[in-house]
């Protein structure tokens, strides 16, 4: 800058300073005075327009060559690990990152990504720490895998520790796989598998392969407490008077141990076994996330047709690139093209920006303004990317507070904060099997290419865009179409549309209204209605829901077209 440009050693020094913060306001505004410079000391202007575009490029990332490098080799050693050894190094990654609860559950969905399965915890399976499986022990309901098994470390399991999950994993190479939780607990002594650690084994499934109720499990541990305190004795009185040979005896009675049988027994007739929902916050305590199952597999589908951003976005991880045309299809005609089965849409989002979203409450905190006369709400809202904050304030709560319980599925409309951390400030909040579905038929199929889609659909969401006024939001929708009338309603041809924005109404029959003034037929219905009209491919009771504009003659209350004519909005 100072040979070529005729900088101060001052004036330098803020251009070097906004190259390293990445500052570009300011590496845009000495644009100019670099250019001037340049040119009075006889630098050609293109020249030195060109050097400093370079600056500007390198100023939003810069780092020195020796840095780079090793980057660069870091990453190519990393790359060809994960590559052609993926089960032991997503068991080191773990492993790493055992204690940090936040991260785990995303480094255990990338493991999946690559086809490597992480089994639940498991005495029968698991090491110490994360570590790959390479042999499932008979029993193990373990789903398939494309590369491997890595098993959860017992050690990640709060309340064992790593003395007691060292002691279990011994005892399991020494004397085989772990029969049942009496087999544990006669080969186990109480010092080391004690009430507190039997409890949490149970409660988070590492004896789910050897007895299906865990509830049941976990309800008996008293007895099963008492029970050991006999067998102990009884083993003490054995190995007294027949040595070592007596011990093996003891322990093969198990079978035809009466109280082992009677608490068997209660077992079989316990009622059923813990909720999905149950298991997530027991779990979710003792492991930091749910490895039993998907809390949010049941609504997997939902998501899918309604595609509501992730929580990840809201949150600004980092995510891969996929563009809207590989996750949505533009051509009405043709069947649409859907998110894979481990891949849901996801739009960055900046601060600021509002989005719909799709989860569940797993913790709510009322709360009262300073003057304590307000009340307001923060919830915790989990998807399958993570969990976020959110807040309904005072004017929001009124509205969205009988959704807001604890376990409740529910659809969130709100703007990202990003302060001190991510949060969602809650706009407008309901039940997610309410959210509305509208599938449109276009006119034809030669209007359906076109990129404004239908001129009186266009009309229709212009009308009900125009009604947003924030306040008395109660529902969300998003719109579908299919290509004709005469075309199958199947969901193979059902092309879900991602408008720019959601569209927040009052109710169902407020949005039919609306689109028979704008002469749309259409099918509107609950998100659930929905699912199990196209689930059952019932098409007689998927024809009772269109309704054609031009086949209704008659409105209730009022002529709506007058309605519209006094709004001004429309066509009306």
């Amino acid at each position: 800058a100072r040979d070529l440009a005729g900088y101060s050693l001052g004036q330098a020094d803020i251009l070097r300073r906004a190259m390293g913060k990445k500052k570009t306001d300011v590496m845009e505004h000495e644009r100019g005075r670099f250019v001037t410079g340049a040119i009075k000391n006889n630098i050609d202007r293109k020249l030195a327009e060109k050097l400093f575009e370079s600056m500007l490029k390198f100023a939003e990332y810069c780092f020195n060559k020796s840095h780079s490098t090793a980057y660069a080799y870091l990453t190519f050693q990393t790359a060809w690990l994960k590559t052609h050894y993926p089960v032991e190094f997503m068991a080191s990654v773990l492993r790493l990152n055992s204690d940090n609860m936040t991260k785990l559950p995303r480094y255990i969905d990338d493991a999946a990504s690559q086809g490597v399965v992480v089994l639940a915890p498991s005495v029968n399976t698991s090491d110490v720490m994360f570590a790959p499986v390479y042999t499932l022990p008979s029993g193990c309901k373990a789903p398939s895998s494309r590369n491997g098994y890595v098993g959860f470390g017992l050690g990640a399991i709060k309340g064992i520790g790593e003395v007691a999950a060292q002691a279990i994993t011994d005892e399991r190479l020494r004397g085989g796989d772990f029969k049942s939780i009496f087999d544990f607990c006669a080969r186990l002594p109480s010092k080391v598998a004690g009430k507190r650690v039997l409890e949490n084994l149970v409660q988070c499934g590492a004896f789910d392969d050897l007895h299906e109720n865990r509830k049941a499990v976990f309800a008996s541990i008293p007895e099963i407490l008492d029970w050991r305190k006999k067998f102990d004795a009884k083993r003490k009185r054995a190995a007294a008077k027949l040595k070592d040979g007596g011990l093996s005896e003891v322990a093969h009675e198990l079978d035809s141990d009466e109280i082992v049988n009677k608490i068997r027994g209660s077992w079989l007739e316990a009622e059923s076994d813990y909720s999905v929902m149950e298991r997530y916050f027991i779990e979710k305590q003792l492991v930091g996330f749910l490895t039993s199952g998907d809390l949010h597999k049941e609504y997997e589908s939902w998501v899918r047709f309604a595609l509501p951003n992730t929580l990840d976005a809201a949150r600004g991880d980092p995510q891969p690139q996929v563009e809207e045309s590989e996750v949505l299809d533009e051509r009405p005609h043709e069947a649409a093209k859907r998110p894979s089965s481990d891949q849901f849409y996801s739009r960055p989002l900046k601060d600021g920006e509002s989005d719909l979203f799709f989860g569940v409450v797993t913790d709510t905190k009322k709360l009262f303004t300073k003057n304590g006369a307000n009340p307001m709400m923060k919830f915790t809202l989990e998807d399958a990317t993570g969990e976020i904050p959110c807040v309904a304030f005072t004017r929001t709560y009124a509205r969205v507070k009988d959704y807001l319980a604890v376990g409740n599925r529910v659809a969130v409309y709100g703007k990202v904060r990003r302060y001190s951390g991510a949060e969602i400030h809650v706009e407008g909040a309901h039940m997610m099997e309410d959210y509305i579905v509208v599938l449109a038929y276009l006119e034809n199929q030669a209007s359906a290419c076109k990129p404004t889609i239908s001129q009186n659909l266009n009309g229709a969401l212009e009308h009900l865009a125009a009604e947003q006024d924030g306040g008395s939001t109660m529902m969300s929708l998003r719109i579908a179409t299919i290509g004709s009338r005469s075309e199958p309603l199947m969901p193979e041809n059902i092309v879900n549309r991602r408008w720019k924005h959601i569209l927040r109404v009052r109710d169902k029959e407020h949005v039919r209204r609306v689109f028979m003034h704008y002469d749309v037929p259409a099918v509107i219905c609950p998100l659930r209605d929905y699912e199990r009209l196209m689930r059952d491919r019932d098409m007689k009771k998927f024809e009772e829901h269109i309704f054609y504009g031009d086949h209704q003659q008659s409105v209730p209350e009022e002529d709506y077209a007058h309605r519209l004519a006094r709004k001004n909005v429309g066509s009306g």
